[in-house]
């Protein structure tokens, strides 16, 4: 049987009125709209099996052959069932109404926004030229409709929806699983309760996001007055009043009730900007006012009694230090007892300059030292020698009237 007698039997068979011409096919079929095209699409029994079809689009039948897409979910019904022929040129082959089509049984489910979607959105590649729209080839993959504004570089980051949701972008997922400790940059101290946007600005950029400095979010509020030295030499992340700086620097180590006293106490610029280098380290920077010496040991430092653990934690020593040693009952007298008003020098060192009340003599030795007779380690500890008055003690006088005319307190 000739191609020719065979198209025209199919021909009458499928207008069923005996015709010999059917109407004609579709603009995207003309090429097949002769005597030699029916057998391309038609059999000897007069069907029109989708073996036929597939033949010639082959990209459907890579992705039925492939099991994906919408096409091998109904690759049990003909083909016709939904692209129907002779028609004529005007006739569309794509019979889908938007509103009823069940997009499920793409292999992507439409849920979420995705369902106000227009198709057209998703669905912007043609075919015939540009003569009619094509729905294959949309990727179920959010980039392929989503701009990538992220700027991830790790695969598990890349995946939209390991945050994301089709309920909106900005309803995040309540498990992402995204711990940002595993990141270069692990959050602690108050870093932990920053929003995201603080850091990445705009809500967008997440990586890569410069962080190898603290200044690269936070302004210096030293204004470089400590170079290179990095924040985190000073402070950490629980709060920038939380200092680590352990001030064990050669120029000034702090000791003793130093360590308690506030920074500002001697930093006393009220924005922590210079002076904070205070312009010196002596004590009377800090301490000037509260000098009760004056001028007395001007030129001699604080140090040279004083110590860091308390101002009356005294470290001088009196016999090395003085020119009057303490000795006998002297070592137990308080130091205001014999320095008045915190006067240390100059000071008289003769016995009347503190006993001249105590004087049981009323002045008749005043040209005389009471050391003469007198020793430190009591008042009663006489050493006086007698014989150099006129009367020489000798015998029982030696104790008896020694010992009543120093009660009387007048020798003869």
């Amino acid at each position: 049987m000739t191609a020719a007698l065979w198209s025209l039997l199919v021909g009458a068979a499928l207008m069923g009125t005996g015709h010999a011409n059917p109407p004609p096919l579709s603009a995207a079929h003309a090429s097949l709209d002769n005597d030699a095209g029916c057998v391309r699409c038609h059999t000897e029994d007069n069907s029109a099996p989708n073996s036929k079809c597939l033949s010639c689009h082959k990209a459907i039948a890579v992705r039925v052959s492939r099991g994906r897409g919408y096409h091998a979910r109904v690759s049990g019904r003909p083909c016709f069932s939904c692209h129907r022929e002779h028609r004529g040129r005007g006739a569309g082959l794509i019979n889908l109404n938007p509103a009823t089509f069940d997009h499920n049984q793409t292999g992507w489910p439409l849920q979420g926004k995705h369902t106000d979607v227009r198709c057209s959105k998703c669905h912007t590649s043609s075919r015939g030229g540009g003569r009619s729209r094509s729905y294959l080839g949309a990727q179920p993959i959010c980039s392929s409709c989503h701009a990538d504004i992220h700027g991830f570089s790790r695969p598990v980051l890349k995946k939209c929806d390991t945050c994301h949701n089709v309920f909106g972008w900005r309803g995040m997922n309540a498990n992402t699983g995204f711990n940002h400790n595993n990141t270069s940059y692990p959050l602690t101290g108050q870093h932990a309760g920053v929003g995201c946007r603080k850091c990445h600005a705009g809500g967008a950029r997440f990586a890569p996001v410069a962080h190898e400095d603290c200044s690269s979010c936070h302004k210096d509020q030293h204004r470089g007055l400590f170079g290179a030295r990095p924040c985190s030499g000073c402070h950490t992340t629980k709060g920038w009043k939380t200092m680590i700086f352990g001030h064990q620097v050669p120029r000034f180590r702090l000791t003793g009730r130093h360590r308690q006293v506030p920074c500002r106490k001697c930093h006393t610029s009220t924005n922590w900007q210079p002076p904070w280098k205070p312009s010196t380290t002596n004590c009377n920077g800090c301490h000037g006012k509260d000098n009760v010496h004056g001028a007395q040991f001007k030129g001699q430092p604080c140090s040279a009694c004083h110590r860091p653990v308390g101002w009356k934690k005294l470290k001088f020593n009196h016999n090395a230090q003085s020119r009057f040693k303490l000795t006998g009952r002297h070592t137990r007298v308080a130091c205001g007892s014999c320095h008045p008003g915190g006067r240390f020098k100059p000071l008289a060192m003769d016995c009347r300059s503190c006993h001249a009340r105590d004087d049981p003599h009323q002045g008749k030795f005043s040209d005389k030292p009471c050391s003469n007779c007198h020793d430190p380690r009591a008042w009663d500890k006489v050493r006086f020698d007698h014989s150099i008055t006129r009367f020489n003690l000798v015998g029982a006088h030696i104790e008896s009237i020694a010992r009543s005319a120093t009660r009387a307190g007048t020798p003869r």
